[in-house]
């Protein structure tokens, strides 16, 4: 009974969290992404994605919860229904590797991370990932402790978990190869005496390939598109530096909401790890935990520091992480004498529920006021500019409603390849009466309005947080509005 109880309480709890405000916030622009991506149906999600950097199983579920509705609090469901479905699994893992007090203090600090509940809370595929490599990491770990013959549910999880998380976004397969460093480290030493487990376990590999190995030829053509070296330059989202990698992983591997208040928790966190490490050695099963958890982390910071950027990018998203590093952490406090462990623990626990009340009180760029704002004004002959990377085009699009397309010019929901959507010449404007300027802070336009003083003149601006909107008007008709 209390195997059950205790899960499901651990599932109800992470239910709340991710479900409090959820449709509170406007959508960020690329949730706005995801909903065009997937508000039609499986043929037009498969063609429209070839534009992404992801693989296509999250828009595919996504298409169908979208049949449920398009309000930003549907969106975002299936990301908090797969970080609910991944809470008793991680327990279970946890409980089978450990024990059930551990796995319990595990699970909690997983499900009130704030870095679980920033991604819970939006449209992206990151949630999805992690509550399939939370399959996968159940399925990895009853085969781990399961001697002499796993049982099939075991290698079915392994296999479906492992395929589907590669289908959804392709950094689990950091998670995979953590897992197969540590089987290796398991099973070779002794192939004789393994073989029979060395030959079930390759035999898996091969049956998870068959099923998203079919998708490698779209990767490529997504590679040759959006990939390549000589395009990720562009790309400054994707290409961060020495310190914010540095400062990323702070956050990530302690509390990354507190600020401030941040780095005796960073302390804190750094020293349990060790301490949980030591601990998972002394109790024989450090690699399922270190395979999954250290391993991704060291490849991924050399790959930064001697391959390329992207990697820190790839890095600071690793959601799936904190499923083995939240075990981690707590083998660490367990390892502890009874009071200190019970200090520590309420601590962290503290520290996190802080954290996460952070992350509700956090107020995203109010992109539907801006689009409220346009609105009420726009009329035919209207354009738009938009920032050289086009950072609120989606969800303009989203908010200024159906048929989304058509109704500015210079704001488009076609597939980014069309030529000829942005308004990035003043010849474009020339049919057009009025433009509408909409720039985030810190990012320059696509067309310099200082082009258009000839024959527009600003005849309207608003601030909104994190945004500036201005209406140019054609300088006869900028004069009548000022004069009216």
């Amino acid at each position: 009974m209390k195997q059950i109880a205790v899960p499901f309480a651990l599932s109800i709890l992470a239910l709340v969290v991710g479900a409090f405000g959820l449709g509170a916030q406007p959508l960020w622009n690329d949730e706005a992404f995801s909903f065009f991506v997937a508000y039609k149906d499986v043929e037009h999600t498969l063609a429209f994605m070839r534009q992404d950097t992801q693989p296509p199983f999250y828009y595919l579920v996504l298409t169908g919860c979208l049949r449920f509705g398009h309000d930003p609090w549907v969106l975002r469901s299936l990301s908090v229904a797969a970080i609910v479905l991944a809470v008793p699994l991680l327990y279970d893992a946890g409980r089978r590797l450990l024990d059930a007090p551990t796995a319990a203090l595990g699970t909690l600090l997983f499900l009130l991370n704030a870095n679980v509940l920033i991604w819970e809370q939006r449209a992206r595929p990151y949630a999805l990932q992690a509550g399939l490599v939370a399959l996968a990491f159940w399925g990895f770990t009853r085969i781990w402790t399961s001697r002499p013959r796993p049982p099939a549910i075991a290698w079915l999880a392994w296999i479906l978990g492992g395929a589907l998380a590669l289908i959804t976004q392709y950094p689990a397969g950091f998670f995979l190869l953590g897992a197969h460093v540590a089987m290796a480290f398991r099973l070779l030493p002794h192939p004789r005496e393994n073989a029979g487990a060395i030959m079930r376990w390759t035999l898996a590999q091969l049956a998870m390939f068959l099923l998203w190995g079919p998708w490698i030829p779209a990767f490529f053509v997504q590679f040759g598109a959006h990939l390549t070296p000589e395009q990720m330059v562009h790309n400054r989202n994707f290409l961060i530096g020495r310190e914010d990698f540095i400062a990323g992983l702070r956050g990530l591997l302690s509390i990354p909401t507190l600020w401030r208040a941040q780095w005796p928790f960073v302390a804190a966190y750094a020293g349990l790890a060790c301490l949980g490490a030591v601990a998972l050695w002394r109790r024989g099963v450090a690699w399922p935990i270190l395979g999954t958890c250290a391993v991704p982390l060291a490849v991924c910071i050399a790959g930064f520091a001697a391959v390329h950027p992207v990697l820190g990018y790839v890095t600071l998203n690793f959601v799936w992480l904190l499923l083995p590093y939240s075990l981690l952490i707590a083998a660490g406090i367990t390892a502890l004498p009874r009071k200190a462990a019970i200090a520590a623990g309420i601590v962290l626990l503290a520290g996190n529920i802080m954290g996460i009340r952070n992350v509700y009180t956090s107020h995203s760029v109010p992109l539907d006021q801006v689009a409220r704002a346009v609105g009420v004004q726009m009329a035919p002959g209207d354009g738009m500019i938009l920032s050289q990377t086009a950072a609120t085009r989606w969800a303009m699009a989203y908010y200024l409603g159906p048929p989304y397309a058509g109704q500015l010019v210079g704001l488009d929901v076609a597939d980014m390849p069309a030529a000829g959507w942005p308004l990035v010449s003043v010849e474009q404007t020339k049919a057009l009466s009025r433009l509408w300027l909409i720039i985030p802070d810190g990012e320059e336009p696509m067309l310099d309005p200082n082009s258009l003083t000839a024959t527009f003149a600003t005849a309207w601006t608003q601030r909104f947080a994190g945004v500036s909107v201005a209406r140019l008007d054609r300088r006869a008709e900028a004069g009548k509005a000022v004069h009216e």
